[in-house]
């Protein structure tokens, strides 16, 4: 990934993606902020970064589905 496509990851990932990663990885905050600038290299980090944004992903598509039932269910 190159520092545009990673400033694009950081944007869309939730607020206390670096916990998340910390607490899965045991890592340090210094490392991810450094992986996830561009500067360093981890595969580990960036699979899970990635697994974080599916995860928030499918959850407004849930949240998403719920809502049009239950807009659907009130216009009747």
């Amino acid at each position: 990934m190159n520092e545009i496509e990673l400033s694009q990851l950081r944007d869309m990932l939730p607020r206390g993606y670096r916990v998340q990663i910390k607490e899965a990885t045991n890592l340090s905050y210094s490392y991810i902020d450094q992986v996830m600038s561009g500067k360093k290299f981890s595969l580990r980090i960036l699979e899970f970064a990635l697994k974080i944004l599916e995860e928030q992903q499918l959850c407004k598509k849930s949240t998403s589905m719920k809502f049009r039932k239950i807009l659907n269910i009130t216009k009747r």
